[in-house]
């Protein structure tokens, strides 16, 4: 192909604006992460190195043409470090979107200094399927700030399109401070590449725990609003629970400053609407995730505290599956196992011994789900016919 001067001086520029591109991305301080909004759409976080103003830029096609921020009872969101913007999809499936911002290097009262405006490189963020598609879902759970070994479960997901990931407690470690939880934050969100799939960070008892842990709500934007809420995907309705301490509220180590007790009754009544309402009956499947099991086979009291409040607004409801973990045991419990009125899938624990990745996919027609091990072997599997 002969180059003109024309053609040569367009590859010139674009490369330019590639290198550009992916060097703003490299120097954010925490990469984007798309969540599963409360509105039923899809957010986008993002953390600056310096106090700026941030927006999207979006449209249907990588030409864009479309600007939305955050705007908080008429002030747009700006000199923070840390940014959020809901996509408006529209009728769109999926959007093309850069992040843009400016760093602020004055804010007076009635002037503000900017430094030129920065971008990411292009991306792409889809809506989930709807109920007539199948659903591909990649599940951690008990990974503790292992960061070495989450490397080794997420590379089992070669060839796997999932449409989201979920992290299902227990994944940050007791958090100590903003750094440390940063740290585990970003090589979770390059694992399960957060910038173009929907990620669902779920809370277990080791989140409840450390100085950071009352910190950790606002870098998240749960599909409930809270941890606990239910959102639709493909053939399914997804309910998220969050289940509180594995002892009782009254024990020393919780320095009298927890109360789940309280907690769960809330999500009780939220889940005595859940059940009643049209996107729970509708789905062909419904499927619990919570990071403690409501069963075990010895009965313990982390499952008896939850169990106590939820069991009878959950007796009768047509579960298809429940997702957990805490115990660092990987199994199935068929219906009936353990006294479980639905079957239950556990995932591994937190070292190359014990940990998994679940691979969850429902079609119309049935849910196959497989644990993975870190030498990608199949350790466990289901599979569930449509009703």
């Amino acid at each position: 192909m002969k180059h003109t001067p024309k053609t040569f001086a367009s590859l010139v520029l674009g490369l330019i604006a590639a290198l550009t591109a992916h060097h703003a991305f490299a120097q954010l301080a925490v990469q984007p992460y798309l969540q599963l909004s409360p509105e039923g759409g899809i957010t986008v976080m993002w953390n600056t190195e310096k106090p700026a103003y941030g927006w999207v830029e979006y449209g249907p096609t990588a030409e864009l043409g479309h600007k939305a921020d955050l705007v908080i009872e008429g002030l747009r969101n700006a000199n923070t470090t840390r940014h959020k913007v809901v996509f408006p999809f529209g009728e769109h499936q999926t959007l093309h979107y850069r992040l843009a911002w400016k760093n602020i290097t004055a804010f007076g009262p009635y002037s503000v200094t900017f430094e030129d405006p920065q971008y990411t490189e292009i991306l792409k963020v889809s809506q989930m399927p709807p109920p007539d598609q199948a659903v591909r879902v990649a599940i951690f759970n008990d990974t503790h700030d292992n960061l070495p070994l989450f490397e080794k479960l997420v590379a089992q997901l070669e060839g796997f399109d999932f449409h989201f990931s979920v992290f299902n407690g227990d994944c940050f470690a007791d958090p100590a401070s903003e750094e440390r939880f940063i740290r585990s934050l970003n090589v979770y969100n390059k694992g399960v590449d957060s910038a173009q799939r929907p990620v669902v960070y779920h809370r277990g008892n080791h989140e409840y725990r450390g100085a950071f842990a009352r910190e950790l709500r606002s870098w998240f934007s749960p599909p409930g609003g809270h941890f606990y809420g239910a959102f639709s995907a493909g053939p399914v309705r997804f309910v998220m629970l969050d289940a509180g301490e594995d002892k009782p509220d009254e024990n020393k180590e919780y320095s009298g400053l927890i109360d789940f007790t309280a907690y769960r009754k809330e999500q009780a009544e939220f889940l005595k609407q859940e059940l009643a309402g049209d996107a729970f009956l509708d789905a062909t499947y419904r499927i619990l995730v919570h990071h403690i099991p409501l069963y075990n086979e010895r009965d313990a009291v982390f499952s008896r505290l939850p169990r106590e409040v939820w069991e009878d607004v959950l007796n009768g409801a047509p579960i298809t599956l429940g997702i957990h973990g805490h115990t660092h045991r990987h199994i199935i419990h068929p219906t009936n196992a353990i006294g479980n009125p639905y079957p239950l899938a556990i995932g591994g624990g937190n070292n190359d011994a014990s940990a998994t990745v679940t691979k969850l996919e429902i079609t119309p027609e049935k849910l196959t789900l497989e644990m993975l091990n870190v030498a990608g072997e199949v350790v466990e599997a289901l599979e569930i016919p449509a009703p």
